[in-house]
């Protein structure tokens, strides 16, 4: 069996008689609210990119399922996705682009690709996430992608499998502390404290599987737009082979450009880096913030940026319609116990446009089931001591409500978030509330349940009834 690198979480599968199977393509930037770029980029022709026998994707996110990227591919070719409930994010999407031949596979089920070529996906029940084993008559390959798989999963899989490979998953990007408003010194340590995690999660997923070689990937994205995040980003892969190497663990890590191959019928194989530290890896994204193309999407971003306009009264009554509505069904949004037994979430957002900012107080109250949002006035003395706060430009959040963004995207860079300690179960619930009611607007959205078109048609509702 042979790897070819492609990018990120993409890698062409070639078994020993020559299937070609490939992982999770994707080649157009910008993706996430046009926020990330893929770095390193791919750089396998094109004619050489669509040449293959199968597709495995293996969930819903832009970096894992390009639409763009697809639609390069035959409309027969198969395309093996998870199983999923009534509530599928991926293969509405493939029916409406014209795929006709798609393998939906259950948890633990093997789907025979050809002579001694077979894939078996797992899946993490609590996300959308799936990872493949991969087997020829000579090899195995684990391709874990974002997939959190449980340790007795994953240690099933190690006792029933002989990985040669881990395509293992180590991008420790996140909000935090990279979006957060707090001293850059303290920034510094909790990033190296993150990506220190990550090498060791990945770490234990290497010795549950028992594999002896390691691939660290989908972690190839870069917040492209701002480069004052640069020294907050995740993990390299040469750093996790730094720790490796450190750590004298079982295994050894491969560092593979696109395009290198990697033979598993070669005991040993070494692969240059594609840099050799975070300063060069740095340098290297300040050229390519450099290149002529990347600017010019930069500024058509801006130019479409600058379109929406911030309506404060307009956004105010539409998020207290919105409450009313999640009062109404509070406890089917927000099933989970535990938070019925917590406590309140507060969150004031501070729209900011050029001198003017406007503040809004979101509370939400799991014990007594209720939520409500009002227009306020904090000073900077109060806003540095409230729990939880959220800088935005207000042109940003009239996107919002216009359906050019959602809350999941302002995630992805355009938020500046006070926190007062750590993450909770009420602010997951707080992020969950602010998705439904951003998706709402989306020109057409497939969710994973329901709560977003049934207020969506609420809304639709109150404007006739204006009328």
């Amino acid at each position: 069996m042979k790897i070819r690198y492609y990018s990120h979480a993409s890698f062409q599968i070639i078994s020993a008689s020559g299937k070609r199977l490939l992982l999770d393509p994707w080649l157009y930037n910008p993706i996430y609210a046009n926020a990330i770029w893929q770095f390193p980029e791919c750089s396998i022709p094109l004619n050489e990119y669509i040449n293959q026998d199968f597709i495995y994707i293996s969930h819903e996110h832009p970096d894992h399922f390009c639409l763009k990227t697809l639609s390069h591919f035959a409309r027969n070719i198969p395309i093996i996705i998870r199983k999923y409930g009534q509530n599928n994010p991926i293969k509405p999407l493939l029916i409406k682009s014209g795929y006709s031949h798609i393998i939906e596979l259950e948890h633990g089920q093997t789907f025979i690709l050809g002579k001694d070529f077979s894939a078996t996906l797992f899946c993490n029940r609590s996300t959308t996430d799936s990872a493949l084993v991969i087997s020829d008559e000579r090899a195995t390959v684990f391709h874990q992608n974002d997939c959190m798989l449980s340790e007795q999963d994953a240690k099933w899989i190690g006792n029933n499998f002989d990985i040669d490979l881990g395509l293992l998953f180590f991008s420790s990007a996140s909000m935090y502390p990279t979006f957060f408003d707090i001293p850059e010194e303290l920034k510094q340590k909790e990033t190296v404290r993150r990506n220190q995690s990550v090498f060791e999660r990945t770490a234990r997923y290497a010795s549950f599987l028992k594999v002896s070689r390691i691939v660290p990937c989908a972690g190839d994205c870069v917040y492209f737009r701002w480069p004052e995040t640069d020294k907050f980003a995740g993990c390299l892969p040469i750093e996790f082979k730094e720790f490796a190497t450190r750590k004298a663990d079982n295994f050894d890590v491969l560092t593979p450009n696109p395009g290198d191959v990697i033979d598993l019928d070669v005991v040993s194989q070494e692969f240059v880096p594609s840099v050799s530290s975070r300063q060069e890896w740095i340098e290297k994204l300040n050229k390519l913030r450099q290149r002529e193309d990347v600017k010019n999407i930069i500024a058509q971003i801006q130019e479409w940026e600058n379109q929406f306009y911030f309506q404060p009264e307009h956004f105010l009554n539409l998020f207290d319609s919105y409450c009313k509505y999640v009062k109404e069904c509070f406890g089917s949004i927000f099933p989970d116990p535990d938070l019925k037994k917590g406590r309140e979430i507060k969150v004031v957002i501070q729209a900011k446009q050029d001198s003017k900012c406007w503040q809004y107080e979101i509370e939400l109250d799991f014990p007594n089931s209720s939520c409500k949002i009002e227009s306020k006035t904090f000073t900077e003395e109060q806003i540095v001591n409230l729990p939880l706060v959220f800088d935005v430009a207000a042109r940003h959040l009239g996107a919002v409500i216009e359906g050019g963004l959602t809350f999941d995207d302002l995630k992805a860079g355009y938020l500046r978030i006070k926190r007062q300690g750590g993450y909770t179960k009420q602010e997951a619930a707080l992020w969950y509330f602010l998705s439904v009611f951003s998706n709402s607007f989306l020109p057409s959205y497939l969710g994973i349940d329901g709560y977003e078109k049934s207020f969506k048609k609420k809304i639709a509702s109150n404007v006739q009834e204006r009328q």
